[in-house]
């Protein structure tokens, strides 16, 4: 999909990391860019930030976590703008603890935001898609969507899941002209930890070393205008999954090693 000055890009978790990076780089492209989000104040700097840059945008606030919010934020798109081209189902967070330690109110509330939100968004903008025989889908997940990690369960599960809908939905869609990517960050340099959900553990995984979050927005800029299916980036990320394919209980040790110092008491 070529993206230019008549395109119109939703992001939702677009007030910060890799929203933000995102939304900055369909703006430079030309896109009219929606923000949507929770914190409203970060979300109106980064669409200042866009206009500063001869950009379009407007920010919607915005709860993936319910699905009025999800339609409103859809809905409010179409009557600024008219149309919708590309959702980049971006929002999220993380959560750690064990299993033992995960509360039902936690659980729910991660699968609300990391799941259903893309599938509620989804839902919304389709019929608008459809009609116009065009359009993209972006579901932001993680490199570990392929391989669980200790302590983080319920992220993985939530991004494993959000791989299943997304293999669906690219093929129920596809007679309609409408492209879906599933666009899987390794470790990335967001505020990512700092927001996420703890219970039980030590300390969070660091984020030192992984790769930008610009640089993830622009791989899901390449992503839309290449229509790829799917994206897996970092060495480390890549390097995991062929391990992964090749010996998961090798895989396994390791990782029961590492994380054995975020152990519960």
């Amino acid at each position: 999909m070529k993206i230019d000055g008549n395109g119109v890009v939703i992001i939702t978790g677009g007030s910060r990391g890799i929203g933000r990076a995102c939304a900055i780089e369909f703006a430079q492209k030309g896109a009219k860019v929606v923000l949507g989000a929770r914190d409203t104040l970060r979300m109106d700097q980064v669409s200042k930030e866009i206009k500063k840059l001869g950009g379009e945008a407007i920010s919607v606030p915005c709860d993936v976590s319910h699905e009025s919010d999800c339609q409103k934020l859809i809905s409010e798109t179409v009557r600024y703008f008219g149309k919708i081209d590309v959702l980049v189902n971006n929002a999220g967070f993380g959560h750690y603890a064990s299993i033992e330690n995960l509360e039902n109110q936690a659980l729910d509330q991660i699968f609300r935001t990391n799941l259903w939100g893309a599938i509620w968004c989804a839902k919304a903008a389709l019929p608008y898609m459809k009609k116009q025989k065009s359009g993209h889908i972006v579901n932001v997940s993680t490199i570990i969507s392929k391989r669980s990690m200790p302590y983080m369960t319920a992220y993985c599960m939530t991004k494993f899941a959000m791989n299943a809908f997304d293999e669906g939905l690219r093929l129920e869609v596809r007679p309609y002209g409408i492209g879906v990517s599933l666009v899987c960050p390794g470790l990335t340099n967001t505020e990512f930890q700092m927001n996420a959900g703890k219970s039980g553990v030590a300390r969070p995984l660091l984020s030192k070393g992984g790769m930008s979050a610009e640089k993830v927005g622009r791989v899901i800029l390449r992503a839309v205008e290449r229509n790829k299916r799917r994206v897996a980036l970092t060495l480390s990320g890549k390097f995991l999954l062929a391990v992964q394919r090749i010996s998961p209980a090798f895989v396994d040790e390791i990782l029961y090693f590492y994380f054995s110092k975020f152990r519960t008491t």
